[in-house]
């Protein structure tokens, strides 16, 4: 019997307590501390990380000489949106190791039926629950899309409904009950090819269209006032300028996944002025890089793509500019991100695991203690069979779940 307890990844010892507010101890794990990982036993007390407990310990948990980390964030994604989708994929997240999710669009009701759905789970989650587009705009022709045999919704059902339209700058106060009823953690504006003004009226890009450009400043400084942050679509380097020298938070796609055969790659190339301001301004970007693997590209548009990936990334990178890491993939999630960019080679292991389980997490909650195993953070945690600095893939291998201090099944 006792060599088979000591043949187990995990020895957990209980104790017996007269206190309320019992403590637990962490042995013989390798502890991801500021880019590199030190053995040492840490404290877990009130669901939070201490130094000095100052109840008993109750339970002693035996990590094996495995390689913690915090948990992976997935900072744009759609799959949890609604109750439907959060439901089915609500258990996924934590069974990759992803215990926090900014989903980047959506509606109110949507929204709070799925926000009850994941009270219940171990997930923190985020919702750009006011999402903005033009009425000729994106998403519009995705809810236009239906299953063969069903009635095709016109517009005007669409409309204030699966998405918020503002046209003009006038219509930005008259929307705004529906903004603010909407209780968005952050609201999403939709940016497509804004430079491009014969797209307006164009039935082949009716409903894949956004903002016209004029609206985005003054509803940037609006949403601002009124206390919200907000993160921009983008699909060329015009987008990305526009929405930079707006002021939004965070720019939810890097330039140049994909694009029509009528655009030329320098569409997608962001200048250099527009870069050294977004890392001045603190503009955050996540570069759903990888999300280019979802088309059917060319060789050669391929070699492209990557191309001005590499080149986007590696000006970003030396100006400072914060890169978050987000799939916006239904068929994967977070890691498959992360595997991509690590086939770029503009960014180190260390920065990339960085930016999985510290920057991103921090990027969406900046006030709260979550991203860090140190003393006051909340007591999230994965266990790694091995070094994650040898290779991400190490995601693969996850040992222990540990939310809030409190171990959950494999």
């Amino acid at each position: 019997m006792i060599k088979m307890l000591l043949s187990t990844l995990l020895v957990i010892m209980f104790f017996s307590s007269d206190k309320v507010n019992a403590a637990t101890a962490f042995i013989n794990g390798h502890w991801y501390q500021d880019s590199h990982f030190v053995k040492q036993t840490m404290y877990v007390e009130n669901s939070v990380f201490v130094k000095h407990p100052s109840a008993s310990i109750s339970k002693v948990v035996d990590l094996r000489g495995g390689f913690v980390v915090p948990p992976l964030a997935e900072a744009h994604n759609h799959n949890l949106q609604n109750p439907w989708l959060a439901e089915r994929f609500s258990n996924q997240y934590i069974q990759s190791g992803i215990f926090y999710g900014l989903m980047m669009c959506g509606n109110k009701d949507a929204t709070e039926a799925s926000r009850n759905i994941l009270a219940s789970t171990n997930l923190k989650v985020a919702f750009a629950s006011a999402c903005i587009s033009s009425s000729d705009g994106h998403p519009l022709r995705m809810a236009l899309t239906v299953e063969e045999g069903q009635p095709v919704p016109l517009p005007i059902e669409i409309y204030d409904k699966s998405y918020i339209v503002i046209d003009d700058i006038d219509d930005i106060l008259l929307k705004w009950p529906l903004i603010e009823a909407s209780r968005p953690d952050i609201v999403k504006l939709m940016l497509v090819n804004s430079e491009d003004e014969s797209r307006r009226g164009n039935k082949r890009f009716f409903g894949i269209n956004g903002l016209k450009p004029e609206v985005i400043s003054p509803l940037t400084a609006f949403l601002h006032e009124n206390g919200l942050r907000v993160a921009a679509h983008v699909d060329s380097a015009a987008d990305f300028a526009l929405a930079v020298k707006a002021g939004v938070d965070i720019i939810a796609h890097l330039p140049g996944y994909n694009w029509p055969e009528s655009y030329r790659a320098d569409t997608y190339l962001l200048d250099k002025e527009v870069i050294a301001l977004a890392g001045q301004s603190g503009t955050k970007v996540i570069a759903t890089a990888g999300v280019t693997a979802l088309f059917n590209h060319t060789p050669e548009r391929k070699e492209e793509i990557i191309s001005i990936q590499k080149s986007n990334l590696q000006r970003l990178k030396a100006a400072g500019v914060p890169i978050l890491v987000g799939s916006d993939r239904f068929d994967s999630d977070v890691r498959s991100e992360l595997y991509y960019l690590e086939s770029l080679g503009v960014f180190s292991r260390e920065e990339l695991l960085h930016m999985a389980v510290t920057a991103t997490v921090q990027a969406i909650w900046p006030d709260e203690k979550l991203g860090k195993l140190i003393e006051g953070y909340q007591a999230d945690f994965l266990v790694l069979a091995v070094n994650p600095l040898l290779g991400l893939n190490a995601f693969e291998q996850i040992q222990l779940k540990v939310a809030k201090g409190e171990l959950l099944e494999n």
